[in-house]
Parts: structure tokens; C-alpha cells; sequence
């Protein structure tokens, strides 16, 4: 497989979704397996970059290529063809909807997204919208 897109509408403001998945903070809490994110500069903007790690040794190194505030966010991952690209768009005031988009210029996905993920990142944006109208 080249490309895997995957979408998923999360009842939150757009400027809550994007301010969330931007946020190396969070990643780790969402995608199971990643122990950790951090960037070299938040919030984003062009030329960021994204570091990941599931083992703490290892790290693998992505730079924010294409970045539109709650419209765009797309990432390279460096010594790779691999891309990833989340597109926001408003449904409502408080419905967003995310999708997901990843890639290879060359070669297949060897471990392609899985929509638990974004399921789980619904659930945790969710919970953390409810609580904050709740205050």
C-alpha cells in the first residue's frame, strides 16, 4: 500500500483539534507505542521539527513541510519518502472534522496507521472539551 487515508469527526472546535494533534505534548497519549514527541519549536510553523521515539534510543526525525492553522498540517519524515498530512475542517462551532492522510513517494507503508488511534484521540479531545464547558 502507497497511501492510507482515514477520517474521523471529533466534537470539539477546530482550533481545539488542531491546537491538540500539533502539540508534541499530546502525541504519546493518543498513538499507542510512542513513548515520546518533541519539536524544536512551538507552536509549529515551517521547517519544525518533530522527534518520536517508542523505545527512547531511537528517534525518528520529521519536519513540518505545509502549515495552515486549523487547515493543514504536513510533515516529512527525514531519510525518507514517508509523508503525513492532517487537513481540519469545520462541520459546526463545536464539530471538526480530521482527516489523515499518509504516503510514500517511493516503496509501500510498512506500518500503516491504524484508526484506533483517532479514535482514541476523539475520546481524549472529547473528554477534555466536556470538562472544560463543565467549569
Amino acid at each position: 500500500m502507497k497511501e492510507l487515508t482515514l477520517t474521523i469527526i471529533i466534537d470539539a472546535p477546530i482550533s481545539t483539534v488542531f491546537a491538540f494533534t500539533t502539540n508534541p505534548a499530546n502525541t504519546h497519549l493518543w498513538i499507542t507505542g510512542m513513548l515520546k514527541e518533541e519539536s524544536n519549536k512551538f507552536p509549529a510553523n515551517i521547517g519544525t521539527v518533530y522527534r518520536n521515539t517508542s523505545d527512547g534510543s531511537s528517534w525518528d526525525e520529521y519536519v513540518v513541510v505545509e502549515l495552515e492553522p486549523n487547515k493543514l498540517f504536513t510533515l516529512k519524515r527525514n531519510g525518507s519518502g514517508y509523508r503525513v498530512r492532517y487537513s481540519y475542517r469545520t462541520l459546526s462551532p463545536n464539530e471538526t472534522e480530521l482527516t489523515y492522510h499518509e504516503w510514500m513517494i517511493d516503496g509501500d507503508l510498512n506500518n500503516p496507521f491504524n484508526k484506533k488511534y483517532l479514535q482514541k484521540l476523539k475520546a481524549l479531545i472529547e473528554k477534555r472539551a466536556a470538562q472544560s464547558h463543565a467549569t
